[in-house]
């Protein structure tokens, strides 16, 4: 039986609200907000893996197959929103000239891939909490498959290991089963139950890298998110368009027909939380009590978010949600930097690889004594040799 700890709270209460959306409506705003802060809180707390002390622990783990992480820097934080504008106008075109139907079919072999292993990898997570010792199983079946040329070199790697163990095995048949009856169904719970595990599996995976980079993109992607959504109707067009797993759906009333939900995107969730994820492991890394900054932002984006539902209410309008979270997230981690007097460590903290001044490690490496090197005394000494005075002493005798 799991402790109630706040990310198991957290769990529960994502659960609690999707199962109680079946026989009752919720508020919405209380639908939005508690559903969107939960799942970036588990997120984050996954995210904790990327701290340099747990990369070390992992490597030396017994864990066949870690999952991979990537870090974002400056160079790919700008490429960001330009790529992410040229997916956009690319379903938008799509959706004008062949409709939405073709646009969906096409799309719909991409999100049951990515889904697949999403979802699988979540239920394997969570399932490892309760049965541990089936979770360390080294009984596997299965065998490492060889890749051809052409894939190897696209997915930079030559074989791919397809052994798993029997609680692996019970995670995929049970993922297949619900990706199988989201391709014919399209229910909502599906479709949350594959943009959860999206943004949970991306918030623990992916790091920003360091707190400049961080307000690079959030600040790029709040022009982006602006633009798009006031100066255009691209983005509400393909938001409505896509039927699949790129949005939150939240029930309005027991008719499932479209206009009866509202809807959050991901990226609303997913970018935020990269942020909240990187402040957490900065308070970790400062072995800080009560995680100020972690906090203090969440509760922040948990505001942002209940403005921007009361805007979209007020205006009977679309709302883009990063002009709302990406200055309460900013905002919010500023003001407890100035107050706390941690500003400067604040801006300064990186996680990149190459970074020669980390915040997560101030102490440099002693190095080694000079004492250890062999000293000249320890070496063979030279008087043991003859020296000319005592070989004359004996040629005289």
């Amino acid at each position: 039986m799991p402790k109630p700890t706040p990310a198991n709270l957290a769990a529960f209460a994502l659960l609690a609200l999707h199962a109680s959306s079946l026989l009752t409506i919720p508020p919405l705003a209380v639908n939005v907000v508690v559903t969107a802060t939960a799942i970036v809180y588990l997120g984050c707390r996954k995210g904790l893996k990327l701290l340099p002390g747990a990369k070390a622990k992992a490597a030396k783990g017994k864990s066949a197959a870690p999952q991979e992480t990537v870090t974002l820097s400056a160079t790919e934080a700008w490429q960001f929103p330009l790529y992410g504008s040229l997916a956009l106008c690319g379903m938008y075109g799509l959706i004008k000239l062949l409709g939405k139907k073709v646009l969906n079919y096409i799309l719909l072999a991409y999100f049951l891939g990515i889904g697949l292993v999403a979802v699988e990898q979540l239920l394997e997570a969570e399932a490892s909490r309760f049965f541990k010792k089936a979770a360390r199983s080294r009984k596997r079946r299965g065998r490492v498959v060889t890749l051809p040329r052409v894939i190897a070199s696209i997915a930079e790697q030559a074989t791919v290991d397809l052994r798993v163990n029997t609680l692996q095995q019970v995670c995929w048949g049970v993922t297949i089963i619900l990706m199988v009856a989201y391709a014919c169904t399209k229910h909502w719970l599906l479709n949350n139950l594959i943009a959860v595990s999206l943004c949970i599996g991306g918030i623990e995976s992916i790091s920003i890298g360091s707190t400049k980079t961080a307000a690079l993109l959030l600040a790029l992607l709040f022009v982006y998110d602006i633009t798009w959504v006031f100066g255009t109707d691209v983005m509400v067009t393909v938001a409505k368009g896509i039927d699949g797993p790129v949005k939150l759906l939240f029930r309005r009333s027991f008719d499932d027909a479209e206009k009866n939900f509202s809807m959050l995107g991901l990226g609303d969730v997913v970018v935020p939380g990269l942020f909240l994820a990187l402040l957490l492991r900065f308070d970790v890394a400062q072995k800080r009590r009560g995680r100020p900054f972690f906090r203090f932002t969440l509760l922040a984006y948990s505001l942002g978010l209940a403005v921007t539902l009361y805007v979209m209410f007020r205006f009977d309008a679309a709302q883009p949600a990063l002009l709302y979270l990406v200055p309460s997230c900013l905002g919010a981690a500023a003001f407890v930097g100035l107050c706390r007097g941690e500003f400067s460590q604040f801006v300064s903290y990186s996680e990149e690889e190459d970074a020669t001044a980390s915040v997560a490690s101030p102490r440099k490496p002693r190095a080694r004594s000079p004492k250890r090197a062999a000293s000249p005394k320890r070496a063979k000494s030279p008087k043991r040799a003859a020296s000319p005075r005592r070989s004359t002493r004996i040629a005289s005798q």
